[in-house]
């Protein structure tokens, strides 16, 4: 879940909130992946207290339903795209309802068109207030924030640290701004972005605005620079899609004013070449991966020469081996510049900014701004560098970066610290300590990062007024199970139901004599330990918890949860 300034979390399923649909347009922020089960369910409610819905579902093939009117209708994956962080607009106009993921419209459709009476009659009443909704069914799992659809931009991102614009804000949605770099800084990003309040951030452009210190601007082309790829290897940062078209075309001149080159083809099958050896040289596209920031690295180490994307090598060359003497004689000279190529018949189109390769980070991202760390920079590539959260932030993100200088930013991650950690949860002090916490009142979260097979547990114990607890177990074994204290144990949890993203959010609830869990909003187990036939079962479960324990004996610790929260309105 993502923390943002100007939204509001959504609290309670089956609460009424104010909220005229008809004046208002309503905007939902979502982070759920497709094929997880999850689902959104916002309901129009009327003076009489019914509703009247809009959900839709994130099964591996999404659906939507408009309530009394069409259900199950899929959903183009092509329009959700492939970031998980997606806006909806839900919108109506006149009788028109219309809804939108990320700007994208998923559909534009009359009730008062339909031949079923129920479905006009429902969506001409007038509606004042908004539920997202829970029934003993099914619930909203996947709505996180919602807010007024906004029709202007405020101010640029917070986490634009060094950009700048002359623009005065507040501006309209639509609005193209120019934005550049704090002096000393080049932005290696886009230099125009849009207000699009229909998008995460509420920004468009079409690569992140990036301003950084160690790069140099790709100036003309043909132009001479002061290189020696001999002693300092080179890389190139480009922005180009496979399938552009665009070129990479470095040339290492000699004292005579002669070049040899490399060449990078972003055609549909990428392609290289190197000149006077090799031509049309296919590249796979898995080494190339689906960022289009790419860093591209060019080493000559001896007769060899090397080329790497994003540290995936892509060649390793010898022209000395090569059968073809100018190939050989070419590449033995000795090179004192470079050139970014241009020529009647085609032109470097691809490269952006280059520098001499690093072997040192010198710092974290400016970007990075609530991450800090106790290590100290300069770090040569390859250390591992333990980051935490300045005050008041918990990051469910990477604890662990990777200086890494053949990436873009110098950094490698499994996931952005500090990025998608709300201000509401606690992180998981010391096992056995006593929390204030009733599960009969208040469902519990708790976040886990425990990769399947780790053999990591969840071990969570609600303890009632004289100290005695029952608790519920996740074993994260190859083959995942879970126990009810004093009911059962040893009971599978299929492997599809707890997906892939060892990122995972459990929840925890206890409804009258029921007991669920969900696993990123999949349910694991519904129980009714009253119903068992084992009375020490039905007897544990009927008492009050008070407290919350993360458990520890001299057998075994919860090893896996890191952070928790009430479900409901969050934890002090």
């Amino acid at each position: 879940m993502i923390y943002l300034t100007d939204w509001t979390a959504v609290g309670d399923k089956g609460q009424e909130i104010n909220f005229d649909i008809r004046s208002t347009p309503l905007q939902i922020h979502t982070d759920s992946e497709i094929g997880s089960g999850d689902l959104i369910w916002a309901q129009f409610v009327d003076a009489d207290g019914n509703g009247r819905g809009i959900s839709v579902y994130f099964n591996p093939s999404p659906r939507y339903e408009i309530g009394y009117c069409v259900e199950n209708i899929e959903i183009s994956l092509e329009k959700l795209g492939i970031d998980k962080n997606r806006i909806w607009t839900i919108e109506m106009e006149n009788t028109r309802i219309k809804l939108y993921c990320n700007g994208m419209q998923i559909f534009d459709y009359d009730p008062q068109q339909s031949s079923d009476e129920k479905c006009r009659q429902q969506w001409s009443l007038e509606s004042s207030s908004l539920k997202f909704g829970q029934n003993t069914e099914e619930m909203d799992t996947a709505s996180d924030f919602y807010r007024e659809f906004k029709t202007v931009c405020t101010n640029l991102p917070d986490t634009w640290t060094s950009v700048q614009t002359e623009t005065e804000f507040p501006v309209e949605t639509g609005t193209t701004i120019t934005v550049s770099c704090l002096e000393g800084f080049i932005n290696t990003g886009s230099k125009v972005v849009t207000c699009n309040t229909y998008l995460y951030q509420d920004f468009q452009y079409e690569t992140l605005p990036y301003c950084t210190l160690d790069w140099t601007a790709v100036g003309d082309k043909g132009q001479e620079i002061n290189f020696d790829i001999r002693s300092t290897p080179l890389q190139i940062h480009a922005d180009s899609e496979i399938g552009s078209g665009d070129l990479i075309w470095a040339q290492f001149v000699d004292a005579d004013g002669n070049g040899r080159g490399i060449s990078v083809y972003f055609n549909p099958s990428p392609r290289y070449e190197i000149g006077y050896c090799v031509e049309n040289i296919e590249i796979s596209l898995e080494k190339l991966g689906i960022d289009k920031n790419r860093i591209w690295t060019i080493e000559m180490e001896n007769t060899r020469i090397k080329l790497y994307c994003n540290g995936m090598q892509i060649f390793d060359y010898d022209p000395q081996q090569s059968t073809d003497e100018k190939c050989r004689q070419q590449w033995s000279l000795e090179s004192s510049s470079l050139k970014f190529g241009q020529n009647t018949e085609e032109m470097d189109t691809a490269s952006d900014f280059y520098r001499e390769f690093k072997t040192v980070c010198t710092n974290l991202p400016d970007t990075w701004t609530s991450v800090q760390t106790e290590t100290e920079f300069p770090v040569e590539t390859g250390t591992t560098i333990t980051v935490s959260c300045l005050e008041g932030y918990i990051n469910t993100g990477s604890k662990v970066v990777t200086c890494n200088t053949y990436l873009y930013q110098d950094f490698q991650y499994e996931t952005l610290p500090c990025s998608t950690a709300p201000l509401d949860w606690t992180a998981v002090g010391e096992r056995n300590q006593e929390i204030n916490f009733s599960i009969q009142s208040n469902p519990l979260q708790i976040q886990t990062d425990s990769e399947i097979g780790s053999g990591d547990l969840i071990w969570t114990q609600f303890i009632d007024s004289d100290s005695d607890g029952r608790g519920i177990a996740v074993k994260l074994n190859s083959l995942p199970h879970y126990e009810i204290g004093f009911c059962n144990n040893g009971i599978g949890i299929p492997l599809d139901k707890l997906g892939t993203d060892k990122y995972r959010i459990w929840t925890f609830e206890q409804d009258d004599t029921r007991i669920k869990l969900y696993c990123n909003g999949m349910q694991i187990f519904d129980y009714d330990p009253q119903h068992s036939t084992v009375e020490k079962c039905r007897q544990q479960w009927s008492l009050k918890s008070s407290i919350l324990k993360f458990g520890q004996n001299s057998a075994k610790m919860d090893t896996a949860s890191d952070f928790y929260r009430d479900y409901k309105t969050g934890m002090e």
